[in-house]
């Protein structure tokens, strides 16, 4: 066994190779010979411009950092000041779920336009809901005295409603001034079992079989008989049909909601300044010996929603200080010369500058939505990764070179590494500017600009402070105390007729070293040079000099027999060239056992298995995105109502409304009474509509109230006879008691001489999932339309709005990870300059992706199902570059690829993971999924990156590039 080393590298063990390599007959020695003759491939020429350019102005870049890393501290400051101003004064949110998850050329907000043009906003039902308190009988109708005493404290519920008070900017909002009202000046619209008593405590008081009136015909206020299996839930019937059990007493209570834009959020202030009243009255002041409230609200589900994701954000930032704590103990060295645990602290301010400005500037773009705030906890993530690279590429950097030097070859090859993957993952999610989708558009613009400025803060703040420790790192081997920051002592200055004796040196100028101006004094400038020699990938770049190579390799190195090489804690001396736990674990005992024909064939058998469970996983995916479940908390008053709902009621229910509009053929809706009749029955008729409560239109109650009228002489076979007292007797029957309930459902033009909109309620039945609340929309849509062609019916809801966004999210999210996969395989294919390496990436991505494919489609999974491609390619690339690099057989390159940055990759991938685990205990279901999703992306991706794709390279792996 020899060693391989190349100078400022760690020495990695090739297994029985001779001292040189020729060509073989073993399978896994053929095409892998070290330096190649005669014209280089035309792709790997051009790779090898690509990345000589890239390594070279990399490494001129850390030349002028090091030269100057005072000024581009103060830079890096000016600019994130900057783009914090951008933030502070351009700041604008985004979060009303409709503007989020749906596309912009939806026809739901064709829709809404229509509906909110002629009607307004459509009234909000809150549903109160009584049910027996713990303990006491669930049934609220066992007796008569049982029924009469919860039915006198529901009547003490329904005052304190009415009396309900709210205090918004100085004014107090009474429910009479946010109250729905069917006829303008009449009562507030209100449905209950309390109906049979008219609302009256002393009519309750005074009745002695309260059983028997509420099996009773029953009408609210405005003259609608009252479902009974609405306002009492979990009844039970006798024989008869008599009534004598229920669960549960609601109260419907209809709110009018005047929106305007509020910091992103479409709102009534004043009607939610109410609605908090009324769930502090129904949950803390209103009090009962046998029941408790609750209180169901839809449109409460973006406020609670809202308010957990400000709660989890405070939990959420302990996740900078385990990053931070996590970033110490991987930099630590046991040496007061070679520490750089406190780097850390400089590492994640970078990352900080990086999310204010980039912020700062894609507000000016699109608005901050809840999707992006889990974006700052994963650029911690790969800020720190790209950290641990630089670092990690400063530690095998010459030891024997000047700063200016170390850092200008640490560019040279952390540089180009993560210039490589950041760019990657740049493209990956510019990608996704491009959907439909606006929640997924606003993320990936945030992220665009959020890796973009990661990139630039590490290479330049982070930087600046490497080449400060630097200089420190050279005053403590010269025997500074204080780790360097102490002023030198006289003892330790080197014997100047010494050194003027020795010859080497003046083999450089002293002017290369004239970047220890900070933190040295001026002996540090005797240090010896170094080469200016530049290698990257097997390419020698202009400037080299092999006399000076071999003059280099004879420079003394200060530290191996000066002064630091002490530790911090603990005797005896610290070696700076052992690797660290890390590289040892992921460079020298991993490979043992992967790369071990046995090995190789377990990680094989392995990843057989789990393609297997992956694509048995694919075969069970469907869309869904429960709203309401899932963005409302655990634990809040809401989601307790919701469950009390969907036990007793027909689970999420939504309801919904038809319009009709002006008829198409130029008629009035005279012409087209037998489109309204069969608008009605077709409704009843369809599927996704709840028989309860049951459908009632106003042209079927306007058809009973006929015979009725004043005009019953007039009626042409039970049918006003044209269409002047069609429009006439129309109004009439709307002021009247019979009709009144439906006085705002239908709309005349501005002469009252004609109809031009009219308006149908229902409910729909449970919505179980998201296809079949796409089902459920499409039908609804299709029957009104089926059944009053010529009227261009229409259904609409607030929640269609979402339904709407359903039907695209599969198709998005598709689209979206394989136009992301084709960007990453094309740079990919330009900077490894190798179709095999490649395939080999995009494969080990495309496998994470089918992993994750086995969960549910919705916004937020597709959010992170585009961002597994921009992850998990830096684990893959950073190996196939490495095994791209090195040379000898393809197992001893993908062990050395290992050896050489798999310790940082795998440090790295322990970042992103600690950035996201403080997730796990969050109660949103944004950051819950995020931490579920990203902890598979994490571990899936290290698999496929460390020890799946090293196997496949070892056994299929394409040349090592050529020498030019």
């Amino acid at each position: 066994m020899v060693t391989s080393e190349r100078a400022g590298d760690l020495p990695v063990s090739i297994p029985n190779s001779p001292a040189k390599e020729e060509p073989t007959n073993d399978p896994d020695q053929r095409g892998t010979v070290g330096t190649l003759t005669g014209k280089p491939h035309a792709l790997t020429e051009i790779k090898n411009r690509i990345a000589t350019g890239i390594a070279r102005g990399l490494e001129l870049e850390g030349r002028f950092v090091a030269r100057n890393p005072v000024w581009v501290i103060f830079l890096s400051l000016v600019f994130a000041v900057g783009g914090a101003l951008l933030l502070w004064f351009k700041f604008h949110q985004e979060v009303d779920g409709d503007q989020l998850y749906t596309p912009k050329n939806a026809q739901s907000f064709v829709d809404r336009k229509y509906v909110e043009d002629l009607y307004g906003f459509p009234p909000v039902q809150n549903r109160v809901m009584v049910t027996a308190a713990e303990g006491q009988d669930p049934n609220l109708l066992s007796s008569q005295a049982a029924a009469k005493s919860n039915l006198l404290d529901l009547m003490e519920l329904h005052q304190a409603i009415e009396e309900c008070a709210a205090e918004y900017d100085g004014e107090r909002i009474t429910y009479g001034k946010v109250c729905f009202r069917p006829v303008k000046g009449g009562p507030c619209k209100t449905e209950s079992i309390l109906d049979a008593w008219n609302n009256s405590r002393a009519a309750l008081l005074a009745d002695d079989d309260v059983l028997a009136t509420i099996n009773s015909d029953i009408s609210t206020q405005y003259g609608i008989p009252v479902n009974k299996d609405f306002v009492m839930g979990g009844t039970k019937k006798t024989a008869d049909g008599k009534i004598n059990a229920a669960q549960v007493f609601l109260i419907a209570v209809d709110l009018k909601y005047e929106l305007q834009e509020i910091n992103g959020e479409t709102v009534d202030p004043r009607a939610r300044a109410w609605d908090f009243k009324l769930v502090s009255i129904v949950r803390q002041l209103w009090s009962s010996s046998t029941m408790q409230g609750f209180v169901s609200n839809y449109r409460a589900v973006d406020q609670e929603s809202n308010k957990a994701i400000k709660s989890d954000i405070k939990i959420l930032t302990i996740g900078y200080g385990l990053i931070v704590a996590y970033t110490h103990v991987v930099l630590f060295r046991n040496s007061p010369v070679h520490i750089k645990s406190q780097l850390a602290i400089f590492s994640v301010f970078s990352v900080l500058f990086s999310i204010v400005t980039s912020f700062g500037l894609a507000v000016l773009i699109v608005p901050f939505n809840p999707v992006v705030q889990t974006l700052p906890f994963l650029l911690l993530g790969l800020g720190v990764d790209d950290t641990f690279v630089i670092v990690g590429a400063y530690s095998k950097s010459n030891k024997a070179g000047s700063v200016e030097d170390r850092i200008g070859e640490t560019m040279r090859h952390a540089g180009a590494s993560i210039f490589v993957t950041s760019f990657t993952d740049l493209i990956a999610f510019c990608v996704g500017v491009y959907t439909q989708l606006p929640a997924l558009k606003g993320f990936c613009i945030f992220a665009v600009f959020g890796i973009l400025f990661d990139f630039l803060f590490q290479i330049t703040f982070f930087l600046a402070f490497l080449a400060l420790d630097s200089r420190r790192e050279v005053r403590a081997k010269l025997g500074c105390p204080f780790f360097g920051l102490g002023s030198r002592p006289e003892s330790s200055k080197p014997n100047q007729d010494m050194q003027s004796k020795d010859p080497k040196f003046h083999d450089a100028p002293n002017e290369r070293n004239k970047d220890l101006a900070v933190f040295t004094d001026d002996s540090a400038k005797e240090l010896p040079p170094l080469s200016t020699g530049l290698v990257l990938s097997g390419v020698e770049m202009e400037g080299g000099n092999k006399e000076m190579q071999t003059k280099e390799k004879s420079l003394p190195k200060i530290e191996k027999k000066g002064m630091g090489r002490g530790k911090i804690f603990g005797r005896g001396q610290f070696d700076e060239d052992k690797p660290s736990f890390t590289t040892r674990m992921i460079g020298e005992w991993l490979p043992r056992v992967s790369l071990h024909p046995l090995g190789s064939m377990g990680v094989l058998s392995i990843e057989l298995m789990l393609v297997a469970a992956a694509i048995y996983g694919c075969t069970n995916v469907y869309m869904d995105f429960r709203y309401r479940d899932w963005f409302t908390p655990e634990g809040s008053w809401l989601k307790e109502s919701f469950l009390v709902e969907s036990k007793y009621y027909a689970g999420n229910q939504v309801s919904f409304s038809i319009y009709t509009k002006e008829p198409v053929d130029g008629v009035s809706y005279f012409d087209h009474q037998n489109e309204l009749l069969a608008l009605g029955e077709a409704l009843r008729m369809e599927p996704h509509v709840a028989p309860i409560p049951r459908i009632e239109t106003w042209y079927e109650e306007f058809l009973e109230w006929l015979p009725e009228s004043p005009h019953v002489h007039d009626l042409a076979y039970g049918l006003p006879p044209n269409s002047t007292s069609f429009v006439q007797w129309t109004r009439e029957f709307l002021t009247s008691a019979s009709g009144r309930a439906y006085y705002a459902n239908v709309k005349f033009n501005g002469d009252f001489s004609s109809i031009v909109s009219s308006r149908i309620d229902g409910f729909t039945k449970d919505v179980i999932n998201g296809a079949y609340a796409i089902n459920l929309v499409d039908g609804i849509r299709n029957t009104a339309k089926l059944a009053a062609p010529s009227l261009q019916a229409i259904g609409y809801h607030y929640t269609f709005l979402f339904y709407d966004g359903y039907k695209v999210i599969t198709r998005e999210t598709l689209w979206n990870v394989i136009m992301a996969g084709t960007a990453v395989l094309v740079i990919t294919l330009v900077l490894l300059a190798d179709y095999v390496a490649a395939l080999c990436v995009v494969g080990m991505v495309a496998l994470t992706d089918v992993v994750l494919f086995g969960l549910t489609f919705n916004t937020v999974t597709s959010v992170n199902i585009v961002l597994a491609v921009g992850i998990a390619v830096d684990y893959s690339a950073h190996i196939a570059h490495a095994f791209m690099t090195n040379q000898g057989s393809r197992k001893q390159r993908s062990a050395k690829a290992l050896h050489q940055i798999g310790g940082e990759v795998f440090s790295g991938a322990c970042t992103t993971w600690l950035a996201i685990v403080i997730m796990g205990s969050a109660t949103h279901y944004i950051f819950q999924t995020f931490f579920k999703m990203f902890f598979c992306i994490v571990v899936v991706g290290v698999w496929h990156g460390l020890v799946v794709l090293p196997v496949l390279l070892g056994y299929f792996g394409p040349k090592p590039y050529e020498t030019v």
